[in-house]
């Protein structure tokens, strides 16, 4: 299979040329790059020479991967930590790494933001519905399955409600 890529070259050179490939689309855990390569054919010895190689020049580097990928799924998809650790998780990264990505990434960008904002946006701008509203149940499902808790959420959308109340109360 690798022969068929790039016949005559040495499989050295093949893995490391289909590696800069891969991560010149994308940046890549190593875990993830270490399993298309070796579903493409490429033996684990060589894998091994390419791999330390990548680590050298700091082309495949787990920790900055981590938080590159944590602060994109908390900014820009806004997730919870539940979900952003099961993603990060799925791409083969340590329980270390994965709590400093998420944990430096919360400094600046708190989850309970987050959870305000996709609150918001799921409102609206419309009041927030009472508990016992199908619309109130799908929110707060929505939420939960973006990783976030369930306690924050209900206190987010209690928040809001009682400050909807104080608006309507005073503009009265």
């Amino acid at each position: 299979m690798i022969d068929d890529v790039l016949p005559g070259k040495d499989p050295r050179e093949k893995a490391r040329q289909k590696a800069w490939r891969l991560l010149q689309i994308r940046p890549h855990s190593e875990r993830e790059l270490w399993k298309k390569l070796r579903d493409r054919g490429f033996p684990p010895e060589v894998l091994a020479d390419v791999f330390q190689e990548l680590k050298d020049y700091r082309y495949l580097d787990d920790a900055a991967y981590a938080r590159l990928k944590a602060r994109h799924l908390a900014v820009d998809r806004l997730l919870g930590d539940r979900r952003i650790e099961l993603a990060l998780r799925e791409k083969g990264l340590d329980a270390d790494l994965i709590a400093v990505a998420i944990g430096e990434t919360r400094q600046d960008f708190p989850e309970a933001e987050a959870l305000q904002r996709l609150i918001f946006r799921m409102l609206k701008g419309g009041p927030p519905p009472g508990p016992g509203n199908r619309h109130f149940q799908k929110i707060v499902r929505s939420l939960e399955g973006k990783g976030f808790p369930i306690d924050q959420i209900f206190k987010i959308l209690k928040s809001i409600k009682e400050e909807e109340e104080l608006n309507d109360s005073i503009g009265a």
